[in-house]
């Protein structure tokens, strides 16, 4: 095989790479990781595969992350196979597909870079099969308006002079190739090597048995290709016996990226060598620049541009010793081909079967290398709920690139660099200022509005300087596993290295304070887009910009951000929930509920308006926002600290692997920015405040306080009535409100949701708003005019939804303990997430459907072997952690109940709390959450979110067997306690601190008169009000006059409602409750054992289910022992009446688990072997005993640490999963 001399061979940047290659069968890992490691140094954008050998349930181990779609055809057997796999971001789009049912071919039909093409990749059969061809050419029935380009094995030689090494072999001309001659004629098709080389011999298959070798794998393409050539070439033979055969066709709109990223490999954090290797070299930077001439900044930016060339020259020194020696043997093994077909000496084969062989035993072992590090990584985070078993979760999007784009001047563009283009200008003008007012007419609006001041003290708090302990506090809080900025540092690297760098960077943020001025590359972030789910792929619009800044940038606007979120609550209205500690989500929905469900007005039409704001956080004038940080009482110092940010940011676009050139921003909130969502609340807030205000707009009254305006960031609720005056005049204020602040409404997303009769009878046609009568979307919920239908249009159809997304996710090659991970990581929030906003009393039947699913899909369609009970145990109980949806759902509610609580006691709380516990005064609804069950008052709330509430509650009282009173049940508005509702001194009592019973208690005792007089200063003449609580007590708390100890239920009434977690608290404080008994488990073991477990060795069995490993499916294997769920020989005997109960190794009946485990004499060698080496380990003789063989357990670990019986644990384990295989 002569080398190719042609010209047009070199690969220009407007190239199409396409590989066909023969590669003999991909269900090993090892190979098939080697051939995609060596079809990646061709770098393809288009890959034929034959002879996969994969099934179709096996077609997911074709995916790869270099590739966004694959095209698979099987057959019943693993045998034969094809597939074409297309690399991400390139501009193809597949319109149909064609795959054949016995894996010979597969057709895919699309457009490369708006070029119609079909690919066709053939794997035909190795006899003469006219008839096969016959067949494949009748299929393409798409080449009078495609281009086709087909590859692949053709089991046939062309030209059997030019194409054979051996041409004395017969000259008698198969059927096949007359018919692909015949074709290639007469729809003018070519053989590009032949084009470029019409002479030249090369072969891509070698027979060891005939030494002899052959060019059977091919590429054909359109004749409107052969001026488009560039490259054709056979590579070495090696992995496979076939050789990859190369095709690079140039495409005029074809571009190589602009730019390449470099983006750091977070693998290489855990690369010891590595880590001491960057730690030296930030320490050596440091000594030789840090000198106190040379500015902070420019020190910063130049450790970073030389820990990324540092970086660079480590990767490329370790990938090249392995690299550099495999290029070489290829080719070698290419010439030597090239010798041994023209003169095969014996010598020349000996060579070559030398080379081969080392570059087999390289390849394996650099493949080898790289599986144990991803196996590692699957060992230890496999199925549990991380990133790698959300991979296999998602839906597959087919490719993220974008073929055609419409322009400012609506012409539709296909050049990669003119989409690029588009959207850069399309950014450009989105971010930049179109403000016409000036500083005075802000000033002017702002001085009208009564908006709040921070303190002093407050101020102060914002204006000192950053510490390095606070950098450390950002750089901890920082999410790991975050795509990186234009400078590809990711977090994960400065939490490694931050305590070498918070002292630099701490020095810089000074530096920066000082001269009011960012080094570049924190000014610079990249924008990647993604299409919006059913938007138009043509329209810029259509994409979600995704902004990624620069870490460090990160690290300085997190210490901003941390010390603002302490202040916004004291100056933001609680209106307004987004982004600001202590109020959540929930807050404004339970406020909506509340007005909407509760008595409407009878003399006036009542309605909700949602307002869609366009881009809000990308439309934020600058100008405009520092007018209101410093009406907020901002000082000068964190006025300066935004100024400097938003001094001259920039940012570039990428899109299909082209990044822009940087373009200046000129408002807007940075996307990715810590600082922006509290920025942003500050900015909204005069909009609210003028809307609360303004008395042209007519708020809805409730419970005796008139409620207008409800947020959560952006997403703005206006409550109103009157609207024929309100909305004309909540218009006029929202256009007069965006001339100076940038904020736009979409007024064709904006709804207008009449509540009452008179509304809905109104006539909206003047406004220029969408009315929606049925339901509204708000927050991720349906809000519905009628509460019963709330059930419909939100649980029903999340069902429905975890149906079919569990359906989906059943053909996952995934455990037990995976598919429990699952529920918890992908089912579970979406659930919680409708607990927590929608207060509706859900029945037990709702849960067994629910669980029914769930258990259908853990089992995978089987019988469950382990009730659920014991799997919804806590892993540190001996479960696997099941998530228990009923508890989570009353969880979620006991939250707004402790809300209740804290909100009667103190006489403040969140405003929903406040209008449902004073909604029907002289009665609190907190009373009826206190009393004894059943109830006999009846329940006189005509509101269904606090009947509701009440009902969940019940709910769960009554699951657990808590009926009696509570001794959180409140003296005043108790209508159980009739004294309070007509007497009211009991009014001074609430005011002076005696709210509830419990607050009569101290010390565990009811307190005396004359001690509730002394400390709560109540007056003498209240004795017999007193004696009325006294006989309350007494009548209702069985210990009276010693305090009723508290209950579970009533220790999660007290908790932190607002603070993480505490839903998960409660949970898990509901679960110990009830706790299902393991003690018929243990009799089960003893009985077995014939031995009596001694409590420690069974509450450490317990603890060594999942501490034993950090492998999840290691602790699935202990759990499936520990709960006796494997189908021993002895319980299909019971099963089945026709099974042998004997045991298949040694005979014996019948075969227990504990045979299988300990007594089973064929075992003895086994544990022996083991148990030897425990002793050698522990440096004492360890006794085999049933304790450890079948628990991991030592019955004495007297003098030994941890760490031997954690590995007398371990090898126990591994030795139950040999006995399992």
């Amino acid at each position: 095989m002569t080398a190719l001399t042609n010209l047009r061979q070199t690969v220009g940047p407007n190239s199409v790479t396409f590989i066909t290659w023969n590669v003999k069968g991909l269900n090993n890992l090892v190979k098939r990781r080697r051939v995609f490691t060596h079809l990646l140094s061709f770098k393809p954008d288009i890959v034929f595969l034959q002879e996969t050998h994969l099934r179709s349930a096996d077609a997911h181990k074709l995916t790869h992350s270099f590739f966004s779609q694959t095209h698979h055809s099987a057959f019943d057997t693993k045998a034969r196979g094809v597939a074409i796999l297309i690399r991400k971001n390139l501009s193809f789009v597949c319109t149909n597909v064609i795959q054949d049912a016995n894996g010979r071919f597969v057709i895919v039909a699309g457009k490369l870079y708006n070029t119609p093409v079909l690919l066709v990749n053939v794997y035909a059969p190795n006899w003469d099969n006219p008839q096969f061809f016959t067949s494949l050419i009748a299929k393409l029935t798409g080449l009078d308006t495609h281009h086709l380009i087909m590859g692949g094995d053709l089991n046939l030689v062309l030209d059997p002079i030019l194409d054979r090494s051996n041409t004395r072999q017969s000259a008698a001309i198969p059927k096949s190739v007359s018919v692909l001659n015949t074709f290639i004629q007469n729809y003018g098709v070519s053989d590009p090597l032949r084009i470029i080389e019409p002479s030249a011999k090369h072969y891509s298959f070698f027979s060891p048995v005939h030494h002899s070798y052959s060019r059977i794998d091919y590429f054909l393409v359109d004749n409107i290709f052969t001026s488009r050539i560039t490259n054709c070439k056979y590579h070495a033979i090696v992995i496979s016996d076939h050789a990859p055969v190369q095709l690079d066709l140039s495409f005029p709109t074809a571009h190589a990226p602009q730019q390449r990223v470099w983006r750091f490999d977070s693998t290489l954090l855990s690369d010891e060598e590595f880590c001491k290797y960057i730690s030296s070299h930030i320490d050596l930077f440091l000594e030789i620049n840090d000198t106190p001439d040379v500015s902070k900044t420019l020190i910063w930016e130049s450790l970073k541009a030389y820990l990324r060339g540092q970086i660079i020259s480590f990767t490329a020194q370790k990938n090249k010793k392995c690299g550099e020696r495999l290029r070489e043997l290829s080719k070698l093994i290419a010439n030597l081909d090239v010798q041994y077909a023209s003169n095969p000496t014996p010598d020349l084969y000996k060579q070559k079967l030398l080379l081969q062989s080392e570059f087999e035993t390289l390849s394996i072992r650099a493949t080898e290398k790289l599986l144990l590090r991803t196996r590692q990584k699957v060992y230890e985070h496999g199925e549990k709920p991380s990133r790698l078993l959300s991979h296999q979760l998602r839906q597959s999007i087919s490719n993220h690139s974008i073929t055609e784009i419409k322009t400012d001047s609506t012409q539709i563009v296909t050049d990669p660099k003119q989409i690029n283009t588009a959207f850069k200008n399309y950014y450009h003008s989105l971010y930049a200022s179109q403000s016409t007012c000036n500083s005075d007419e802000i000033e002017a609006f702002l001085e009208k509005l009564n908006i709040p001041s921070m303190e002093s003290d407050q101020q102060q708090t914002l204006e000192r300087h950053i510490s390095v302990a606070e950098i450390l506090t950002a750089i901890g809080s920082l999410q790991n596993g975050k795509a990186p900025g234009p400078d590809g540092f990711p977090s994960d690297f400065y939490k490694v290295f931050a305590n070498k760098l918070a002292s630099l960077l701490c020095m810089m943020f000074a530096e920066i304070h000082a001269s009011s001025k960012l080094p570049q590359t924190l000014s610079q972030a990249t924008i990647s887009v993604i299409l919006k789910k059913g938007r138009d792929p043509q329209k810029c619009e259509s994409y979600r910009p995704i902004s990624l800044l620069n870490v460090d940038y990160k690290i300085l606007t997190k210490v901003l951000t941390l010390r603002l979120e302490k202040i916004a609550p004291s100056v933001i209205h609680e209106d307004q929930t987004g982004f600001i500690a202590g109020r959540q989500s929930y807050f404004n929905t339970r406020r909506l509920f509340n007005i909407l469900y509760s008595a409407h007005s009878v003399d006036s039409p009542e309605l909700i308006v949602s307002l869609d704001a366009e881009k809000a956080f990308d439309c934020v004038e600058w100008g405009y926002l520092l007018a209101v940080l410093r009406k907020f009482g901002f000082g000068s110092g964190f006025i300066s600290w935004i100024k400097t940010l938003y001094s001259m940011p920039l940012s570039s676009v990428r899109t299909n692997s082209t990044v822009s050139e940087y373009f200046a921003l000129q408002r807007g909130t940075r996307q990715g920015c810590p600082l922006s969502p509290l920025l942003f609340d500050f900015a909204i807030e005069p909009l609210a405040i003028a809307l609360r205000t303004d008395k042209g707009i007519n708020g809805i009254s409730r419970g005796g306080e008139v409620h207008k305006t409800s947020l959560y960031a952006d997403d703005l609720l206006l409550y109103i009535t009157n609207p024929e005056v309100s909305i004309p005049r909540m218009l006029e204020l929202l256009s007069s409100f965006g001339s100076l602040s940038g904020y736009k409404l979409n007024l064709g997303k904006s709804i207008l949701f009449p509540i009452n009769q008179l509304a809905r009878d109104l006539d909206y046609s003047k406004f220029p708003l969408t009315v929606e009568n049925k339901s509204l979307a708000y927050l991720g919920i349906q809000i519905t005019n009628n509460y019963n239908t709330l059930f419909k249009y939100n649980f029903s159809s999340l069902l429905e939804k975890t149906k079919a997304d569990l359906a989906r996710w059943s053909a996952l090659p995934v455990s037990l303990a995976g598919r429990i991970n699952t529920i918890k990581m992908a089912v579970l929030p979406k659930f919680m997430y409708f607990f927590q906003m929608i207060p509706l009393f859900l029945p037990k039947v709702f849960f067994t459907k629910l669980d029914g699913l769930i258990s259908s899909f853990i089992w995978n369609k089987k019988c469950p072997r382990i009730r659920r009970s014991k799997l919804q145990r806590s892993k540190s109980e001996g479960g696997f952690g099941l998530p228990n949806f009923k508890y989570y759902y009353w969880s979620a509610n006991i939250i707004k109940l402790s809300i209740w609580l804290r909100t009667f006691k103190e006489n403040r709380g969140p405003l929903w709390s406040t209008m449902e516990i004073t909604s029907y005064l002289p009665a609190s609804p907190v009373s009826f959450m206190c009393a004894s069950l059943p109830i006999t008052e009846k329940i006189s709330f005509r509101n269904p979110v606090i009947i509701n509430t009440l009902k969940i509650w019940f709910q769960c009282r009554r699951h657990f067997g808590f009926k009696r009173t509570l001794i959180y049940s409140p003296i005043s508005s108790n209508p159980f306690f009739p004294p309070a509702l007509n007497d009211f001194g009991f009014k001074t009592w609430h005011k002076k601190g005696v709210v509830l019973f419990t607050d009569l208690f101290v010390d565990g005792s009811f307190m005396s008169f004359e001690s509730i007089c002394k400390n709560f200063d109540i007056p003498k003449s209240h004795f017999f009000r007193y004696l009325q609580v006294c006989s309350f007590a007494g009548k209702h708390f069985t210990s009276y006059p010693i305090q009723p100890l508290p209950g579970t239920l009533e220790n999660c009434l007290q908790s932190q409602p607002t603070t993480r977690g505490q839903i998960s608290q409660i949970y898990n404080q509901l679960h110990h409750i009830d706790p299902t008994s393991l003690s018929q488990l243990k009799n089960s073991w003893e009985q077995d054992l014939n031995s009596e477990i001694p409590e420690e060795i069974w509450n450490t069995s317990i603890t060594l289910i999942h501490s034993t490993s950090i492998c999840i499916r290691h602790s699935l294997t202990q759990f499936k022992v520990f709960h006796r769920s494997y189908l021993t020989k002895a319980k299909l005997a019971r099963i089945y009446n026709s099974s042998d109960d004997r045991c298949p190794r040694c005979n014996h009946s019948p075969a227990t688990m504990s045979h299988m485990f300990w007594s089973c004499t064929a075992l003895d060698k086994l544990w022996d072997s083991v148990f030897k080496t425990f002793s050698n380990l522990c440096g004492r003789k360890i006794d085999p005993n049933p304790f450890t063989t079948v628990f991991g357990a030592l019955p004495n670990t007297e003098g030994l640490n941890s760490y031997q019986t954690n590995a007398i644990a371990f090898l126990s384990l591994l030795a139950r999963r040999l006995i399992l295989v």
